[in-house]
């Protein structure tokens, strides 16, 4: 059997320097921490998921504004010892338990009354704002489905100059 402690000589084995759990929901967090702790040799971080999250898409939804935003992203961040955030499918979780199986960036999240879109700008603003040296992690959404490259080029286009990291292109 597999242990942390043979994961982390192995990764150093490889060269690896750096491993980094790319999605840690935030109420995960002091086990991702623990986990990675125990795994030696190499440095260690995590990415802390956010927009599918609740509280965030209400904040987006009544229109609080980018400092509720910010402080809420700055809050998950410090809280979570996220090196940066993570978007996976943004809006989609809501999208799915209404029984949506595509959700490309400009569709309506159902009950929040958002897009992707708003979403995703609204967490790359925050992370810009707030100075975070990761930029925001996106997972694009329809991934794996026909048509995925036209919401990755929306999704890219959207970024507007600021930096956004893409995943699974």
């Amino acid at each position: 059997a597999m242990t942390t402690m043979a994961n982390g000589c192995l990764y150093a084995a490889m060269g690896y320097t750096l491993v980094v759990d790319p999605a840690v929901n935030p109420a995960d967090a002091l086990h991702a921490h623990l986990e990675l702790a125990a795994t030696p040799i190499i440095d260690r971080a995590a990415l802390l998921i956010l927009g599918n999250d609740d509280f965030l898409l209400r904040l987006l939804r009544n229109r609080e504004g980018t400092d509720a935003v910010q402080d809420y992203v700055a809050t998950v961040l410090a809280a979570g010892q996220g090196l940066g955030v993570k978007v996976i499918n943004a809006g989609g979780a809501a999208a799915f338990k209404e029984n949506v199986r595509a959700f490309s960036f400009d569709d309506v999240v159902p009950q929040y009354g958002l897009t992707s879109r708003d979403i995703v700008l609204a967490l790359q603003h925050a992370v810009h704002a707030l100075g975070i040296p990761h930029p925001l992690h996106v997972h694009c959404n329809n991934l794996g489905l026909a048509g995925s490259a036209a919401t990755a080029k929306a999704t890219m286009e959207a970024a507007g100059g600021l930096p956004m990291h893409l995943a699974h292109l």
